[in-house]
């Protein structure tokens, strides 16, 4: 007797990959530059259409403008534009690679001696993104053990970008699939051992050698094709760019409002009709039909993936406002201390992607502007047992040195006293660290000028 069985089992899908990837970059773009990509998109995928409103539909129509800001659905009056714009007039330089690196270092480690290894480390890291010195050089030169040196390593090749801190190309391209939650024999195996064999396109050796059929050999390195073999380039560019506010946080009533800023990014439709016309009359061409399913394929991921985009920068803000509504209330005296990890734990995402969320996106208070890495510092226990974030404990040393006698500026010892009596323990050599961070000169160098 033949016995019926519904079975549920789960499998990868690998062609889902390359979609993963796509809305892991789209996250790291600042607003100008996803403003840009969409528009590049718009031009190359004849399947992607910009949706209009109906208000911008008529404002087309009538050729004026009536001052409408469009906030994830929500339509706000916008503030009349001044011919000198104080939003549109600001600058920044994008943090480069390695002053990335050591911030999300300053959120990972623990110890002083952990903090030495990963400068060490980070400071050996080139412009791609490779790690180009070994373990033991670090060990030595920090004086340190060479295990201890690997455990800070791999805490270091944790961080954004991925691929970051790795020795070769193949660790580089396996970090980036274990980041991406990859685990899938073919694609490590070639990774892992046919690298060569991948640049010369033999599918059909690697399929033998993996015992696969030579279809999943180039489906497994489609998606490789989509890593980073430089993820260092991502932060590279130095160039200087607009701050625009990616959102906007508001008080209604009595509750905190996240709203994204959306005006002038193209929003995207996918054209269904014309897809659907151009496969008609194309009904006996293959490689014409091939184009259009993945144009139209392409078409759909992008929207998704846009889409995504807002979605996650939405819970992160959300996020960081709920653990620091004081600040949002009554200003940055209460900021409180918080790490990557806090946000990726409490909504359930990898702290790579809180970096990337993080790192060229900006926030509108009623403060001002804040870059959303500003709300990410680690902390100093005070004597009432109090957490105190270590963004605190350095503007209360600048304010110190801008108050101080300039006939007898204050040692570095002689602050360390004043912050022991405000209940905040800190050594000497983390007041000198701060001080140097913010370009502060130590106390010869201040004594010299004040004469």
């Amino acid at each position: 007797m033949i016995e019926l069985k519904h079975e549920v089992s789960l499998r990868q899908q690998l062609e889902l990959t390359p979609q993963l990837i796509q809305a892991l970059r789209l996250l790291q773009l600042t607003r100008l530059e996803l403003e840009q990509e969409l528009k590049t998109e718009l031009e190359a995928n004849p399947f992607l259409e910009e949706e209009q409103t109906e208000r911008e539909a008529i404002e087309d129509d009538v050729g004026v403008s009536i001052g409408v800001g469009t906030y994830t659905g929500r339509e706000h009056r916008a503030i009349e534009k001044r011919e000198e714009d104080p939003i549109e007039n600001m600058t920044h330089r994008d943090m480069g690679l390695h002053d990335y690196l050591l911030w999300q270092l300053s959120l990972s480690v623990n110890t002083d001696t952990e903090m030495q290894i990963g400068e060490a480390v980070i400071g050996n890291i080139n412009d791609e993104g490779y790690l180009t010195t070994s373990v033991e050089d670090v060990a030595s030169f920090t004086g340190t053990d060479a295990g201890d040196v690997e455990g800070v390593l791999k805490k270091v090749q944790e961080f954004d970008p991925s691929g970051v801190g790795a020795r070769d190309l193949k660790e580089c391209l396996l970090i980036q699939i274990r980041h991406f939650g990859i685990d899938d024999a073919v694609i490590t195996g070639i990774i892992s051992d046919h690298l060569a064999d991948l640049q010369k396109r033999d599918y059909s050796v690697i399929a033998k050698t993996l015992s696969v059929t030579t279809d999943l050999v180039i489906a497994a390195a489609h998606t490789i094709s989509h890593l980073n073999p430089k993820p260092g380039y991502t932060y590279s560019s130095g160039e200087e760019n607009y701050i625009l506010p990616d959102v906007m946080v508001v008080k209604r009533d009595d509750r905190l409002i996240v709203d994204l800023i959306e005006d002038g990014i193209p929003r995207l439709v996918a054209s269904d009709y014309y897809a659907r016309k151009l496969l008609m009359e194309s009904s006996n061409n293959d490689e014409a039909k091939r184009f259009i399913r993945d144009k139209m394929q392409g078409a759909k991921w992008l929207i998704k993936a846009v889409e995504q985009r807002k979605n996650t920068i939405r819970k992160v803000v959300e996020a960081i406002v709920s653990r620091q509504r004081a600040f949002f209330e009554y200003g940055e005296q209460y900021l409180e201390p918080m790490v990557l990890k806090d946000i990726a734990d409490d909504i359930g995402i990898h702290e790579t992607t809180v970096g990337r969320v993080t790192n060229g996106k900006y926030v509108q208070t009623q403060w001002g502007i804040y870059e959303l890495k500003y709300f990410f510092s680690p902390s100093l226990r005070m004597d009432s047992g109090e957490l105190l974030s270590t963004k605190l404990v350095k503007q209360r040393i600048k304010e110190l040195i801008e108050k101080e006698d300039t006939s007898s500026p204050l040692s570095d010892t002689d602050i360390v006293r004043v912050l022991k009596t405000d209940g905040v323990n800190i050594a000497r050599r983390t007041v000198a660290k701060y001080r140097e961070i913010m370009n502060i000169a130590p106390l010869h160098v201040r004594k010299v000028k004040a004469s």
